[in-house]
């Protein structure tokens, strides 16, 4: 289990990652990039289709981590400034 610092820093980098611009270019280009290939495959191509929305379903779910872990560092952080105020 991560120390509450670590689980402040992860948070740290966690939203990090979500404002850097870099980052969320190369994700959307991503998702863009499966988007194409659901609208470009052909219709009976059911495979590549679920291939692609599992992909974009993946970047989704890592977009999701970075701000649970942002959310969870914001809730330590809060519950550490109440202890040291007791």
């Amino acid at each position: 289990m991560p120390t509450e610092e670590q689980t402040i820093q992860a948070g740290m980098k966690a939203q990090e990652m979500l404002s850097n611009e870099a980052t969320q270019m190369a994700l959307n280009e991503m998702i863009q990039k499966q988007l194409d290939t659901i609208k470009d495959s052909d219709p009976s191509d059911q495979a590549a289709r679920e291939a692609a929305y599992h992909r974009i379903k993946s970047i989704d779910e890592l977009k999701s981590m970075f701000r649970v872990l942002h959310n969870r560092s914001e809730k330590v952080k809060s519950q550490k400034t109440q202890r040291a105020k007791r």
